[in-house]
């Protein structure tokens, strides 16, 4: 039956980090006294917050349920202490007269980046972004090379299975192909959409979003317009590490030279 558990609470981990999500492994690893469960008891918690397993089950696993959601949205693991009577702790108000230390592990996937297009910067930014450990997904349905996928972008974006951990980069070139990949893109809930072009390209693009009913305010958090920052750049290479530079800043939180119409 343990096995079994275990089973299929690594089955649901490696479903939800293959899809983008982040995940929270919270296990028992230290109890005192009398507490629900022994050591190695095990519980998953997704960042939309459904469980799979079990630690005790009632108000220990709920508040165990709220503390991983909280570590996930910082993305930090953390030991948390638990009292059921006995000593310093979170209080579960249960009296077992025992303690519980759960380790809460969030687990994150692999960053993915989607670059839409297989242009110059397209390839460099893919070259560049798994130097950094990025997995870099090629997408043109026009593309003859191998590792591409040649599709066009709603149904690549559908296999991908873009998750809100994702990022895209729009860089065809062409601007009508270079709209329809954002108003796909767009439809999906990645934290960054990076579209690239000039600032005269990207205001067109912008006023045409906008009289199709697409609210621009509500784009600001996530889409980055021309993509981007100011390095100054004019070769691909150099666009590429303007990209990656940027991605990476809103990942460690820097304030950022942003080329973005949408940004302050």
């Amino acid at each position: 039956m343990v096995v079994v558990m275990v089973e299929r609470i690594l089955s649901r981990a490696l479903e939800a980090l293959s899809s983008g999500k982040k995940v929270a492994l919270c296990i028992v690893v230290k109890k005192e006294g009398s507490a629900p469960r022994d050591e190695g008891a095990k519980m998953l918690v997704t960042e939309d917050g459904e469980v799979e397993g079990t630690i005790g089950g009632g108000k220990f696993e709920e508040l165990v349920k709220e503390e991983a959601l909280e570590a996930l949205k910082k993305g930090a693991s953390k030991l948390v202490r638990y009292s059921f009577g006995f000593g310093e702790g979170v209080d579960t108000g249960l009296p077992c007269g025992g303690a519980a230390e759960v380790f809460i592990d969030v687990l994150t996937p692999k960053p993915r980046l989607v670059i839409m297009g297989v242009g110059h910067v397209g390839i460099a930014l893919a070259r560049l972004a798994r130097e950094l450990r990025f997995e870099a997904i090629l997408v043109d349905e026009a593309a003859e090379e191998p590792g591409v996928l040649a599709k066009p972008p709603s149904e690549a974006l559908r296999e991908v299975k873009v998750g809100r951990s994702d990022y895209i980069v729009i860089a065809y070139g062409d601007p009508e192909r270079d709209y329809e990949a954002l108003r796909v893109a767009l439809k999906q809930e990645p934290s960054y959409i990076g579209l690239l072009g000039s600032k005269r390209k990207t205001k067109l693009l912008l006023e045409r979003l906008s009289s199709e009913g697409f609210n621009l305010e509500h784009l600001r958090s996530r889409l980055y317009a021309p993509v981007g920052i100011d390095l100054g750049a004019d070769t691909p290479e150099e666009v590429a590490l303007s990209i990656m530079a940027e991605i990476i800043g809103l990942r460690k939180g820097a304030k950022l030279p942003h080329l973005s119409l949408l940004k302050p």
